[in-house]
C-alpha cells in the first residue's frame, strides 16, 4: 500500500513540474532570521575560541601613538592620504637608500573615513589599511609621472607628497616636483604601493618603469612605524592640491 502511494504522489509531482508559471508581480520584504532558531549557535564552539578571540582583542587594542588632530579622508587633500604618502615616502626612502621624489597612493586604498584625535590603536592602523600591499620604489620618466599626476586630478585629488599641482576641470596644471617645476625629460623615483605600480586603479602608466625596487614592507607596517615614532601626530593639510578659482 505504501508503495503505491509512494508512485501516486510521483505522479502528481511530475505532472505539477510540466505547468508553466509566469510572473506577473514582485513585492520586495524583508525577514528577520532569529540564527538561534537555525540552531547556529553551537556553545561547545564558542567556548572553544572565546580565550583566541578575547587575546586577539586584546591585542589589537594596543595603543601605537596618538594624534593631536583628528585625521579625516577627503579631496582634493586630507590628512589622512598625507600620512599615509609621508609614511610610504619615509619608509621608501630608508630602504632604498637614496631620495625619493615623490609619493602617489590611491584615494580608494585609505579604507576608513576618520580617526579621532587621541590615542590611535593597532586596530584602527588595520582598518585603515587592511591590505598587505607592499612598498614599492619605481624609477619613471617625467612623461610618466604626469601621466599619474594627471590620473589623480581626473579622480578630484588622490594623496600625494613632494608634489604640488593646481586642479581645474579634473586636471592638473603648475605641477612641481620638490618646488621644481615637474621636467618630462627627467627620471624620478616614486614610492606608491605595488598595486599601483602593477597598473592597479588604472594606472597603466606604471607598468613599464625604468627599473623597480621592493621595499619588502607593507604600507600598513610604514604607517604603524611612522605613528609610533612621530607621536603625537600633527597632520596638516598644506595645499600641494588646490583647487583653481
Amino acid at each position: 500500500m505504501k508503495y503505491k502511494w509512494t508512485v501516486a504522489v510521483f505522479v502528481i509531482l511530475i505532472i505539477a513540474c510540466k505547468q508553466q508559471y509566469q510572473l506577473v508581480s514582485t513585492q520586495p520584504n524583508s525577514i528577520k532570521v532569529n540564527a538561534d532558531s537555525l540552531q547556529l549557535f553551537d556553545s561547545a564552539l564558542f567556548k572553544l575560541i572565546m580565550p583566541y578571540k578575547a587575546k586577539l582583542d586584546s591585542q589589537m587594542n594596543t595603543v601605537v601613538g596618538s594624534t593631536q588632530t583628528k585625521l579625516t579622508k577627503a579631496k582634493p587633500e586630507s590628512t589622512l592620504g598625507n600620512l599615509v604618502c609621508e609614511a610610504v615616502m619615509n619608509k621608501a626612502a630608508q630602504r632604498y637608500g637614496k631620495p625619493i621624489d615623490a609619493g602617489v597612493f590611491n584615494y580608494g586604498g585609505i579604507r576608513i573615513a576618520a580617526i579621532d584625535s587621541g590615542l590611535i590603536t593597532l586596530n584602527q592602523v588595520y582598518e585603515l589599511m587592511p591590505f598587505d600591499n607592499q612598498i614599492a620604489v619605481l624609477e619613471i620618466n617625467g612623461s610618466q609621472l604626469n601621466k599619474l599626476i594627471q590620473l589623480t586630478a581626473a579622480a578630484d585629488g588622490w594623496p600625494i607628497a613632494g608634489i604640488r599641482y593646481q586642479l581645474q576641470n579634473g586636471k592638473a596644471d603648475s605641477i612641481t616636483i620638490r618646488n621644481a617645476p615637474l621636467d618630462t625629460t627627467q627620471t624620478y623615483v616614486l614610492a606608491t604601493s605595488d598595486y599601483l605600480a602593477n597598473g592597479g586603479d588604472k594606472a597603466e602608466m606604471l607598468k613599464n618603469p625604468i627599473a623597480t625596487f621592493l621595499v619588502n614592507t607593507t604600507v600598513r607596517d610604514a604607517i604603524m612605524e611612522y605613528i609610533q615614532q612621530n607621536s603625537p601626530l600633527l597632520i596638516k593639510t598644506d595645499g600641494r592640491i588646490k583647487r583653481k578659482p
